[in-house]
């Protein structure tokens, strides 16, 4: 069994005057039977953070709070923004090396924003057929994890895959009955995602920082993340990044 933490970044709309171009989901993957130790790996991290910076262990650390210097994580002193990205590079590089070994790997998905359609269920639809055909491939069930806030739809998202999902073919036609679809059901996933407030949890916090690293990866940079190298600190994670997910993008990143 594998537990699968997923979170988004971004926004579901964009215009010319606010919104971001594109739509991001990541998913954490965490085999059961590495849990403790992977939990291990970023309480660690959290206990550095604490002697060094006076970051309390309880307080929850939100990306785009964090890196972009809003608000106030340290008890003892002010962190700049130089600061906040260097630790969010140290927790990026110790995820780099320690947990490839414990079998974690992480799946992507950025979605452009279009008009007329929404960005959120087109994500998670992509992010759950990747995750179905990768648990049938490793031969694995997953539970989903997401971050509470969209509890109503996500689980129709997720129970209507369960029982349709139109799957094309990508030769145009499915060989066997030579149809343009085939529908292929979720059957590796098991049961309707769970929800998990992001104070209480370091797992979603971790994948909530993947997500937001890859959309500022993937978008445009702003001023502010050219001046602090911010959109290169996602391919830092590539030991992790699961590549097969995509053939179109070379960090395996799915983009339609």
């Amino acid at each position: 069994m594998d537990l699968v933490y997923l979170d988004e970044s971004g926004d579901v709309i964009y215009t010319e005057k606010k919104g971001t171009r594109r739509f991001a989901l990541s998913a954490f993957i965490v085999p059961e039977e590495s849990w403790k130790e992977v939990f291990d790996v970023i309480k660690k991290f959290r206990i550095y953070l604490k002697k060094e910076y006076g970051v309390p262990m309880y307080k929850e650390l939100h990306a785009r709070d964090f890196v972009n210097g809003r608000g106030r994580p340290s008890k003892t002193r002010v962190l700049s923004k130089f600061e906040r990205v260097e630790i969010t590079k140290k927790f990026l590089y110790g995820l780099a090396k320690y947990l490839p070994q414990l079998g974690v790997y992480v799946i992507n998905v950025c979605v452009e924003n279009k008009p007329g359609q929404n960005s959120y269920d087109t994500a998670v639809d992509r992010m759950l057929n990747r995750i179905e055909r990768t648990l049938k491939q490793k031969n694995r069930r997953g539970l989903l994890i997401f971050d509470e806030g969209k509890e109503q739809l996500v689980v129709r998202i997720s129970r209507r895959m369960q029982v349709f999902n139109p799957i094309p073919s990508k030769f145009g036609v499915w060989l066997d009955d030579g149809k343009f679809t085939k529908n292929i059901t979720t059957e590796r996933i098991v049961g309707d995602p769970f929800f998990r407030n992001s104070e209480d949890d370091y797992f979603i916090q971790t994948i909530d920082f993947i997500a937001f690293l890859l959309l500022k990866y993937m978008e445009p940079p702003t001023e502010h993340v050219e001046k602090y190298k911010i959109m290169d600190l996602f391919p830092i994670l590539e030991p992790i990044l699961y590549k097969p997910a995509s053939q179109y993008h070379p960090l395996g990143i799915v983009t339609k």
